[in-house]
């Protein structure tokens, strides 16, 4: 899987940029998705090694991006839009910056997780990327002991890919053994097919200041 940047195909109809808006805004705003998309906050921090069972959002911050054209039917609601949203809040007072892929497709919406921050990998890029922190970062757990790896947050190191199928760099923040790390990754798609490769050094690692 490539980027959300290069992997997410642009609808061919679109509506003007403040319909658009007000069509994603009514979703945004509607119980049935702020539900769904607290339930996926709820998730990943059911995942972490901490297990903070209480998420705290703040929706009046939330933004979304865009990707490819919004289609509208008739009556004015969203019936094909992809965005990611972005929703601060904390748990068990750490600050994290949430995210979800939001999919409609013939009116029908679908949320699937993604890693807090500004990552533009794929869910399931996210997903691949698991096994190599867990080796980058081992030399961070000390001998004979066993943690998990948390990735609490995701930054770009660099500009967006202008183009399909370009290198990409990021930085992750991940917590094992109660030390916080900072692991940079760099993304490289296949020049042919959708795959993309995934580069860590383990000299690369710092701990976070």
């Amino acid at each position: 899987m490539r980027s959300l940047f290069a992997a997410l195909a642009v609808l061919s109809l679109s509506v003007p940029a403040v319909a658009q808006d007000a069509a994603v805004h009514t979703v945004e705003i509607s119980a049935g998705f702020r539900e769904a998309v607290l339930k996926n906050f709820q998730g990943y921090e059911s995942r972490l090694s901490t297990h903070c069972p209480t998420v705290t959002p703040d929706w009046n911050a939330a933004s979304h991006k865009l990707y490819g054209k919004p289609v509208t039917g008739d009556d004015g609601n969203l019936s094909n839009a992809t965005w990611v949203e972005s929703v601060p809040g904390t748990a068990c007072g750490e600050h994290r910056r949430y995210r979800v892929l939001v999919t409609i497709r013939g009116g029908h919406a679908a949320v699937a997780p993604l890693l807090p921050g500004e990552s533009i990998a794929t869910p399931q890029l996210e997903s691949d990327a698991q096994m190599p922190l867990i080796k980058a970062t081992a030399e961070f757990v000390p001998k004979g002991q066993t943690c998990p790896v948390d990735v609490l947050d995701t930054k770009l190191d660099g500009p967006v890919p202008a183009v399909a199928r370009a290198a990409w760099n990021e930085i992750w923040t991940v917590r094992t053994c109660n030390r916080t790390l900072n692991v940079p990754i760099r993304f490289v798609p296949d020049m042919v097919g959708e795959g993309t490769s995934i580069r860590i050094e383990s000299k690369s690692v710092t701990v976070a200041q």
